[in-house]
């Protein structure tokens, strides 16, 4: 059975990174009346899934279907094969910090919402900020998720993390992301049904789908580091994940987005992305994403490789 190959993008607002860097959210408005992620980032995408011949997973943030544009976009791409997930009903970095009934509210609301504007019901979810625990995966089997991809297995990324963290508390511009991601970071790289502790292997009635990191050093394969990589070495990353059965590649909206678009300004200098030309991150990206295809990767969504990594695990008990 050929290898899989999903690619997701995380729809997230120009505020969300706003206040990951302890700017505020003063623009916040003036961010939704704009839309970046919408009105730019996923046309960009989906031009680029176009030429590459790949299918998309949408992690959408539910909250954002209340505008009617972004409605008609997301109907657009799911006419061209791409699928809508959910990120959560209002994108929380806090999550888990909150109460019981208030992470329901913002798993099922989210679902409730995508299914009521685009006429599926997700089956998969990505928690904001990445961070996920056992009470979580708890609330996500209620909920009937058929996966869950929050899992970026990479202790690199949360080092760093805490450490730009502090550096921003520091300058008196605490960030909204949350800490943590020690578990995390210890999970498998490759896909699992998690058990009653998330980070190892169980008997969950849902399958975790990891974020690409490479085997030995688990350098975070996500569109961060991909796209600001020269194409060659993009291709050799690639093939370090080569031998895998599966690679899921994430991506965000501001990998997509220009340092000159709407209400992007003032996240230059901050957002690592915004320092190359969109048009040679793509090139990046889609030297990655072209190598593994070489290697004999199919294309597919989180769902459909949430389907076959299903049935090659365990049943659930």
């Amino acid at each position: 059975m050929a290898s899989l190959l999903a690619v997701s993008l995380d729809l997230d607002e120009v505020h969300h990174h706003l206040s990951i860097h302890g700017l505020g959210e003063p623009q916040r408005g003036a961010t939704l009346e704009v839309r970046a992620a919408f009105r730019f980032a996923l046309p960009r995408a989906l031009a680029f899934a176009r030429d590459a011949g790949l299918p998309l997973t949408l992690f959408v943030v539910a909250d954002d279907l209340r505008d009617p544009f972004v409605r008609d976009m997301l109907r657009a791409a799911a006419r061209e094969g791409h699928v809508v997930e959910s990120h959560s009903a209002s994108h929380p970095y806090d999550l888990l910090a909150r109460s019981a009934d208030e992470r329901w509210r913002e798993i099922a609301s989210s679902l409730d919402a995508i299914e009521a504007a685009l006429g599926r019901r997700p089956v998969g979810f990505r928690a904001p900020g990445y961070l996920v625990d056992d009470a979580l995966f708890d609330l996500l089997e209620r909920a009937g998720m058929a996966f869950d991809a929050s899992v970026l297995p990479c202790p690199l990324y949360f080092a760093a993390k805490a450490v730009v963290r502090g550096w921003l508390v520091a300058r008196g511009r605490p960030s909204a992301s949350s800490g943590g991601g020690l578990r995390m970071a210890l999970c498998p790289r490759t896909p699992y049904r998690p058990g009653n502790a998330f980070h190892r292997p169980g008997s969950r009635s849902f399958v975790e789908l990891p974020m690409a990191v490479t085997p030995r050093a688990r350098l975070p394969l996500i569109g961060t580091l991909v796209g600001a990589a020269p194409e060659a070495v993009a291709r050799r990353l690639a093939r370090t994940v080569s031998r895998d059965d599966f690679v899921g590649l994430e991506l965000h909206a501001m990998d997509f987005l220009e340092a000159s678009d709407p209400t992007v300004g003032p996240l230059v200098g901050h957002q690592p992305e915004l320092r190359r030309p969109v048009s040679r991150r793509l090139a990046s990206i889609t030297a990655f994403t072209s190598e593994l295809r070489s290697c004999g990767f199919a294309p597919a969504t989180l769902e459909e490789a949430a389907r076959v990594v299903s049935a090659r695990l365990p049943a659930p008990r």
